[in-house]
């Protein structure tokens, strides 16, 4: 049995599996030790941790919509990618508290379907411009290509660093044009895409 745990650990590896999901494999198994010192390497890792992360949030995403999920808990979005980590954001597991999907997306200033918040970790991950908060210190926007199909506008994730421990989610709205044009033209970003900034202005 111990062999066959070892391939099976040895075949993560080989694939590339997020560290953390190898480990997590290991803790399932009655020798904890077993294929202990064999490590995913850590370069490969981002591409598939994003999609799987991008997997989970959208499959908690649909169960929210469909009320079968415990709305206390927090929803993972994963680790932050090669761009967000350059413009400044902390390598911490970006996570929101489902109760708080729903409350904003019937906020009365910025209603908005849950339904369209599927891909939102791939489209944080590569977004249009990350900038700073005008009116939380501490606190990042990043705009994403998503389009808030009610609002006709670009869905921003507000993100802000709690207990040293993860990237909280504080908000999610639509953020229209002038808003971001405004970002730009105040040079409060601290990343831009300057393609996908010229295609969603114009």
């Amino acid at each position: 049995m111990q062999s066959k745990n070892l391939i099976t650990i040895q075949k993560l590896v080989e694939e590339k599996i997020p560290q953390k999901e190898v480990e997590n494999f290991r803790k399932t198994l009655p020798n904890y030790n077993v294929g202990k010192k064999l490590e995913s390497k850590a370069e490969i890792e981002p591409v598939v941790a994003m999609s799987n992360a991008n997997k989970r949030f959208d499959e908690n995403l649909q169960r929210l919509i469909d009320n079968k999920l415990d709305e206390t808990k927090p929803i993972s979005l994963g680790n932050p990618w090669d761009i967000l980590k350059e413009a400044g954001i902390p390598d911490l597991e970006m996570k929101v508290i489902a109760w708080k999907l729903k409350q904003k997306s019937n906020q009365p200033n910025h209603i908005y379907n849950l339904e369209d918040l599927k891909w939102l970790v791939e489209a944080v991950n590569d977004p249009i411009m990350v900038a700073n908060s005008r009116t939380v210190k501490g606190s990042q926007l990043i705009v994403t290509e998503l389009l808030d199909t009610k609002n006709n506008t670009k869905f921003t994730v507000v993100l802000r660093v709690k207990n040293n421990k993860i990237n909280a989610v504080d908000s999610i709205y639509g953020r229209s044009k002038r808003q971001i044009q405004s970002a730009f033209e105040n040079h409060e970003y601290t990343y831009v895409n300057q393609e996908k900034y010229d295609n969603y202005i114009k």
